[in-house]
């Protein structure tokens, strides 16, 4: 039953997507051909990040709930782009009842997946960890919730038919997640940690071979190869075609998503700090994709769980088995106290 109910999940979620593209208003790729993609890992935002510099930011309460309280959390992006609305960051700071956000406890930054259409869906994550007296922090990735651009919907720009601009969103992604653990740590968090899904366990996954401060990576249902989703799932088909109906050839586009393979990298936070969590019926990133991303970054904890892609996303258990592993990591591995 849990298996059929997975699989419809994905399936529903795949013509969603479908939908949502064929009513959309379509992007010009004229500069697909013309912009370089070389040097990405090269680049000043990247190779001369300062760990030491905080992001100004404003911090906004917004609302109260049982399992605690709600703030809005807004800052500049380093990497300006052509869209206003794309060049704010935004986030939920989630406090545990009755505290000031961070006051010496750990903290999460949860980086969502491609296509986030609220911060609902991992409200539950955030309650289980909150229980634990660890604040949680869900960012917008670049072209998400807030930083949609108007006519737009929720991450649809973020692989738009132009190279250069998938690059782009890329980078941005991973500068606007290290200035979020920068303004964590500055702001009396006593330690962070990620945990991304889908696009954004990819996102985790590089910023963990970049950010040596990370306490722990937890990677659930990440995609290791995009080239390869965007190839066999039928959830990116609707990226896939308007790509190549913009003129872009498979090998340019292989060329660009490759300098994205985690394997090609290794991470800067120890083994025995990353957790893999993979769900054995999921049909949009193959279980044996995350095998071998998981060998070549040394075998270190590997959750297989009996889910699709999405459904793992609402099961309680799976949340209650990394913050077991939070915990571990936190008061094994850092010396940091859980609550």
């Amino acid at each position: 039953m849990l298996k059929l109910f997975s699989r419809a999940n994905d399936i529903f979620t795949e013509y969603r997507t479908a939908w949502l593209f064929a009513f959309s208003h379509g992007l010009e790729g004229i500069d697909a051909n013309e912009k370089t993609v070389n040097g990405f890992w090269e680049q000043e935002y990247i190779t001369g990040f300062d760990p030491g510099s905080a992001p100004e930011a404003a911090l906004v309460r917004e609302s109260s709930f049982p399992g605690g309280r709600v703030s809005k959390l807004i800052y500049s992006s380093p990497v300006t782009t052509p869209i206003r609305e794309n060049n704010l960051v935004h986030g939920r700071l989630y406090t545990p009842p009755r505290l000031e956000p961070l006051s010496g406890r750990p903290a999460l930054l949860i980086i969502p997946g491609w296509l986030t259409q609220g911060y609902q869906r991992y409200g539950e994550i955030c309650r289980g960890f909150l229980e634990q007296g660890i604040d949680c922090l869900i960012l917008a990735i670049p072209y998400h919730l807030e930083r949609t651009p108007e006519g737009c919907f929720s991450g649809e720009r973020f692989f738009a038919p132009d190279l250069y601009q998938i690059m782009e969103a890329m980078g941005q992604a991973l500068a606007d997640c290290r200035l979020a653990v920068s303004w964590l740590l500055a702001n009396g968090a006593s330690g962070a940690g990620i945990l991304g899904f889908d696009l954004g366990g990819l996102i985790g996954g590089l910023l963990a071979t970049l950010e040596p401060r990370l306490a722990f990576a937890s990677l659930w249902a990440p995609i290791p190869w995009l080239e390869r989703a965007l190839r066999h799932s039928s959830y990116y088909r609707p990226v896939k075609d308007r790509m190549f109906g913009s003129g872009i050839h498979w090998q340019e586009l292989s060329n660009c998503l490759e300098t994205f393979d985690p394997t090609r990298r290794q991470p800067v936070v120890g083994p025995d700090r990353i957790q893999f969590v993979q769900g054995s019926h999921d049909r949009i990133v193959r279980p044996s994709w995350t095998q071998r991303w998981w060998e070549e970054w040394g075998k270190p904890d590997l959750r297989r769980v009996p889910h699709g892609h999405f459904s793992l996303l609402k099961d309680r258990r799976v949340i209650d088995s990394t913050i077991e592993f939070t915990k571990s990591v936190l008061i094994n591995h850092t010396g940091l106290p859980t609550e």
